[in-house]
C-alpha cells in the first residue's frame, strides 16, 4: 500500500460523493479538493501533529486513502496513537468539516501546492496544511515584526513607522496578531500595503478579542493563517510552534521591544536556525522591554533606525527614501536640516540653539527625522544629515 507522496493525485478516490463539488472540475482538481479536506480532518486529531501526519500521507500516498485504511501499517505510529486516531475518526466527518470551512470562508492549502509560501516549505517539518482566511498575495519579500505585548509609546511609534515604510516598498509585513508590537505592525502595514497575521489558534477564534476589527481589515488586504483547525483555542503551547511559522514565512525578523526572556527572542532564535536575517531596533538601556533587542544588536543583529535599513539589507531600492526635494519637508524641518552638516556631527544642544527651538521640540524633531531616514545618530558626537538639501 505504500506510495510516493508526489502521487497523491493518482489514487482511486474513496467516498468522493460525500464532498459535494462542481461536476465540471476535472479529476485532478477533485482529488486535490478531497485531499485538502481529509488532511484537515487528520489535523483535528489532538496530538497527531504535522510530522506524524506526514508519515501517514507518505505511507499511503494520500490522506484520503489513509483515512479509510488501518493505520497499524504505519511503522512510526505507536499502538496508542493508532487507537487514538481510530476513535477520533468516528467523531470527525470530512464532509461536515468541508462545509464548515467553506461557510467560514477558510481555505486549506497543502504544502505541495504552488500557493504555499515558498520560504515556509524550507523549514524543518513544515505544516502539511495551513488554513487561510483572506488572500496570500504574490509575495516577493516579507519581514516579520515582533516585540513586547506591553510596549512603550516609543515602541508603538517605531513599529508603525517602519511597518508602513516596508509595506509602501512592497514588503509583506508578518506578525502574530497579538497585543502590543504585533498589533501596531499590522496597523502600520495596512496604511500602505498588505500584511499577514499568523495565529496560535483556529482562524474562527478571535484572540485577542479586541483585535476583531483589525483581523477583518487584514482579511480584506492580506491574510490570516494558522496551522490549527477551526475551534482551536489560543493555548499557551500553541505559540512556540506558531513562532516558527512567523520566522519561517519571512526573509528576516525585526525585533522592536523585547525582554531578555520573551517569545520575541524565541522567534529570533528560530529565525537564526532557519538562516533568516535578524534585525533589531535599539531601545532605552534602562527599560526591561529593550534589553532583548539591545542584546541582539550586541550579538550581531542589524541595527535598524528606519525601514530603509531593512530594505537595504534585503536589497530593495525604494526611490522615496532617496528623494531630496525640499517639498518633502515642513518649514521647521527644512530649517533644522539646513543647520545640520553631512560630515560634521552636531550635538542636540547646538542644533537647538541654532534653530532657536526648545529642548523638547528639537529632541522630538530630530527623532522623527532620524526615523524617516534623513538624520543619522553618530553616538556621543551628535547627528549628521544624510539627505541632500
Amino acid at each position: 500500500m505504500k506510495a510516493s507522496l508526489k502521487n497523491f493525485y493518482e489514487f482511486n478516490p474513496y467516498q468522493y460523493d460525500t464532498i459535494k463539488k462542481s461536476e465540471n472540475q476535472d479529476n485532478g482538481e477533485r482529488h486535490i479538493i478531497m485531499e485538502r479536506y481529509y488532511r484537515a480532518a487528520f489535523s483535528m486529531i489532538p496530538g497527531l501533529g504535522s510530522v506524524r501526519m506526514g508519515k501517514i500521507v507518505e505511507h499511503f500516498g494520500s490522506a484520503t486513502i489513509a483515512w479509510n485504511n488501518d493505520l497499524k501499517e504505519v511503522p512510526s505510529l505507536s499502538t496508542q496513537m493508532v487507537q487514538k486516531i481510530s476513535l477520533a475518526k468516528k467523531e470527525i466527518c470530512p464532509e461536515s468539516l468541508a462545509a464548515e470551512l467553506e461557510k467560514k470562508l477558510i481555505r486549506v492549502l497543502m504544502v505541495e501546492e504552488d500557493e504555499y509560501p515558498k520560504l515556509l516549505k524550507e523549514i524543518y517539518a513544515p505544516p502539511m496544511i495551513i488554513y487561510i482566511k483572506g488572500t496570500l498575495n504574490q509575495i516577493s519579500k516579507s519581514i516579520a515584526i515582533v516585540g513586547a505585548r506591553k510596549c512603550s509609546t516609543y515602541g508603538k511609534r517605531v513599529t508603525e513607522k517602519i511597518s508602513e515604510e516596508l509595506a509602501e516598498a512592497g514588503v509583506t509585513v508578518v506578525s502574530g496578531g497579538a497585543r502590543g508590537i504585533d498589533t501596531f505592525a499590522h496597523q502600520g502595514a495596512l496604511k500602505k500595503g498588505n500584511t499577514v497575521a499568523v495565529l496560535g489558534s483556529g482562524l474562527d477564534v478571535i484572540y485577542p478579542p479586541e483585535n476583531r476589527d483589525l483581523f477583518s481589515k487584514i482579511v480584506e488586504k492580506g491574510a490570516l493563517i494558522s496551522e490549527y483547525p477551526p475551534g482551536t483555542p489560543p493555548l499557551a503551547g500553541n505559540f512556540p510552534a506558531r513562532n516558527r511559522l512567523i520566522s519561517g514565512f519571512c526573509d528576516g525578523v525585526l525585533v522592536v521591544e523585547a525582554a531578555e526572556k520573551s517569545g520575541s527572542l524565541i522567534t529570533a532564535n528560530l529565525a537564526l536556525e532557519q538562516n533568516r536575517d535578524i534585525f533589531a531596533v535599539p531601545g532605552n538601556i534602562f527599560s526591561e522591554t529593550s534589553c532583548g533587542a539591545n542584546r541582539l544588536i550586541q550579538q550581531g543583529a542589524k541595527l535598524v533606525l528606519s525601514g530603509r535599513d531593512v530594505l537595504e539589507e534585503i536589497k530593495i531600492f525604494q526611490p522615496q527614501f532617496e528623494k531630496n526635494s525640499r517639498e518633502l519637508f515642513t518649514e521647521i524641518e527644512k530649517k533644522v536640516l539646513s543647520i545640520l552638516k553631512e560630515d560634521e556631527p552636531m550635538l542636540l544642544e547646538v542644533i537647538g540653539q541654532a534653530s532657536e527651538l526648545e529642548w523638547s521640540e528639537i529632541s522630538l524633531l530630530i527623532f522623527e527625522l532620524e526615523m524617516k531616514g534623513y538624520v543619522k545618530n553618530e553616538g556621543l558626537q551628535g547627528y549628521i544629515r544624510i539627505v541632500a538639501m
